[in-house]
């Protein structure tokens, strides 16, 4: 670039652009989820995952009456009369994580070794490619479809080899598969990156 050119990375605000690296991202969720705020994707060459949280950096100021909220809740409850969110549902939904558009994340990159151990682990702030919704179910279908060769296909299965090799590696904090990780706030493959320890 040419003097007083923006560097790609101030272009991004800073942030690594995966989308090349991850080319999917999945939000995996319950059926009845309103509002997706992470979603994990495969490099499966590498063996890493990533691991995508919505950024609302830019819709919650730190020190703001709205973090000291989030920061009191730590999470959205789902009791029986009705959720009681970490955030106001109006923020929620503008956080979202979009499927027709780039998202800016928090990304966990998560590299391990052939037990499911970590060997590395990266914080970054990201831009990851729009995600695509699947339900439970819907995962346990394209897991259950012997013969089908497609792109989706191909990383739920290496995603779910990988927990199923930390549950048989007896790596610390066990497998998670989408099922036993699911409901509300926390989609699977980030329930099993979070537990996941050295």
């Amino acid at each position: 670039g040419g003097c007083g050119a923006e560097t790609v990375s101030e272009q991004l605000d800073h942030r690594v652009d995966l989308r090349a690296r991850f080319p999917r991202a999945y939000a995996i969720d319950g059926g009845n989820t309103e509002f997706r705020d992470d979603a994990v994707s495969i490099d499966a060459a590498s063996a890493t995952i990533g691991v995508h949280i919505a950024d609302l950096s830019s819709l919650v100021q730190p020190g703001s009456l709205l973090d000291e909220v989030a920061r009191l809740r730590l999470q959205s409850l789902y009791a029986a009369a009705a959720p009681l969110h970490m955030l106001p549902p109006p923020l929620l939904a503008a956080a979202a994580l979009s499927d027709d558009a780039p998202n800016e994340c928090l990304t966990a990159l998560v590299q391990l070794d052939l037990y499911g151990h970590i060997r590395h682990c990266q914080l970054v702030r990201s831009l990851v490619p729009p995600v695509r919704c699947l339900s439970f179910d819907e995962v346990d279908s394209l897991l259950a479809g012997d013969g089908m060769t497609s792109e989706v296909h191909s990383d739920l299965t290496a995603l779910d080899a990988i927990f199923q090799r930390r549950e048989d590696g007896g790596a610390r904090g066990g497998a998670v598969s989408a099922r036993a990780a699911g409901g509300g706030s926390g989609g699977a493959a980030a329930a099993g990156a979070a537990e996941a320890k050295p």
